[in-house]
This record gives C-alpha cells, structure tokens and sequence, in this order.
C-alpha cells in the first residue's frame, strides 16, 4: 500500500475510533534500512463513523471497545 493509500486507511480509522492508538513493545531499525515495529497493539472505541476498511460493508458505530492480537508492521525503502 502506498502512502496515500495507507493515509486515507487511517483517516478512515480515526474517524470511526476517536481514541484509536498504537502501544508497542519496542522498534528496531535494521542495518538494511527496514524499520520493524514490534507486537504493536491497535486499540480503540468504535464510538465515531461507520467503519469499512476497503471493499468491506460500513459497520454502524457500537462503542465497543476493539483490540487487536499483537502485529508486527515493517517499513523498507
């Protein structure tokens, strides 16, 4: 995905989950240039806008809390 793509994404995000945030254990930067975020923990209350990530159907907003498994996100040049 490209940044634009990833920006528009996020925005989306943050619309639908006011107090959306990342916790994370630790980032590396790698000798090859890749930057490796780990165990990052998306969070937040769905309490915003309908939410649908690409193609998917808007889901209305609950005000439920959502927690994802952790994830490992890597960005290279």
């Amino acid at each position: 995905m490209c940044v634009e793509g990833l920006n528009k994404e996020l925005r989306k995000i943050h619309n639908a989950f006011p107090d959306f945030n990342f916790v994370w254990e630790h980032i590396e930067e790698r000798s090859n240039g890749e930057v490796v975020v780990h165990k990052m923990v998306p969070s937040g209350h769905h309490a915003g806008a309908p939410c649908a990530l690409g193609p998917c159907e808007p889901i209305e907003a609950t005000g439920k809390f959502v927690k994802s498994d952790p994830i490992a996100l890597v960005h290279s040049e």
